[in-house]
């Protein structure tokens, strides 16, 4: 038997029934347009972090199917990352925390994709 080469990269995909305003929701989340977007395609993709992970935002004709287990992103301050995120319509949770490690919110975009960010804290 032969291991499977080690992963380098990761995609991500979530459904949406209306790419034109997801493209307005995740430009808003991820603070950017999207580095993959072709031309009268059904895919939007973001680049996440410096490496190989990509979030894909996947048009679907028929019934959405949203994700099961929440993904959050990592940003630099949660408090802004929240405020932009409820004043555009969306509500978000408080603010929970893992004093000296991590504190993150939650949200879940229009197709009911479970999404948060998160915050690293530092330690010292």
């Amino acid at each position: 038997m032969t291991d499977v080469p080690k992963p380098f990269g990761m995609t991500l995909q979530v459904q949406v029934d209306d790419l034109e305003r997801a493209r307005r929701f995740f430009c808003l989340v991820l603070g950017r347009a999207p580095e993959f977007d072709p031309q009268g395609g059904d895919v939007l993709a973001w680049r996440v972090g410096d490496g190989e992970t990509w979030l894909e935002v996947v048009g679907v004709t028929g019934p959405v199917r949203p994700l099961v287990t929440r993904v959050r992103f990592g940003i630099d301050d949660l408090n802004a990352a929240r405020a932009t995120v409820e004043a555009a319509g969306t509500p978000v949770s408080a603010a929970t925390s893992l004093p000296g490690l991590a504190r993150w919110a939650d949200f879940t975009d229009p197709w009911g994709n479970q999404l948060g960010f998160y915050e690293v804290l530092d330690a010292g």
